[in-house]
């Protein structure tokens, strides 16, 4: 299934076209363990090429706040969340380019955790 057009973004990296969508949702209680209060929230990054065929980015993070979506974040704000930004997804599609992700080939999505948003280091998963 393709990046739905409405809700994502345009973006080009290395003379190639993709689209992205960023999402958040809470974690119900079976999701966040025993010893975790409050509310947590999980967030995915999704990447495909323009065309809408081959292998999809799916980056997990636990790093931004429910509700965040593509406006700014500024590092080390009290109060401020992380939110994902056109710079961040181009970092996070060169790293994942670079590990071996081949957005043109059919195939399984490239999975990865995408554990701090400042840099766009990736494990795969």
């Amino acid at each position: 299934m393709a990046v739905n057009k409405k809700h994502s973004r345009p973006i080009s990296v290395a003379d190639r076209r993709f689209r992205w969508s960023f999402r958040s949702w809470l974690l119900d209680q079976s999701e966040r363990g025993s010893g975790v209060k409050g509310q947590v929230a999980r967030s995915a990054l999704i990447v495909q090429a323009m065309h809408g065929k081959g292998a999809k980015l799916i980056a997990i993070s636990d790093h931004f706040g429910h509700g965040s979506s593509w406006v700014w974040w500024i590092p080390g704000e009290e109060g401020c969340e992380p939110s994902c930004t056109p710079a961040m997804v181009r970092a996070v599609i060169i790293e994942a380019l670079s590990q071996g992700w081949c957005p043109d080939q059919a195939g399984a999505d490239f999975r990865c955790l995408w554990r701090d948003p400042s840099r766009p280091h990736l494990s795969r998963i």
